[in-house]
């Protein structure tokens, strides 16, 4: 059964990891100019990059 306890301490663990860390990065992208953002929106025009498929 201490298999079973660990498995289930590490699966929770990376949940309250995922919790924490996934809103947070979004965050962070939205304040650091250069990061890679995770948005739905539109993304800004960069030099050198493809258009966006979704762009007129």
């Amino acid at each position: 059964m201490r298999t079973l306890r660990t498995l289930i301490f590490i699966v929770v663990t990376l949940a309250v990891l995922a919790v924490v860390l996934v809103p947070l990065t979004i965050a962070v992208a939205h304040v650091v100019p250069g990061s890679p953002a995770i948005v739905t929106g539109p993304a800004p025009d960069v030099p050198g990059q493809p258009a966006p498929s979704f762009a007129p």
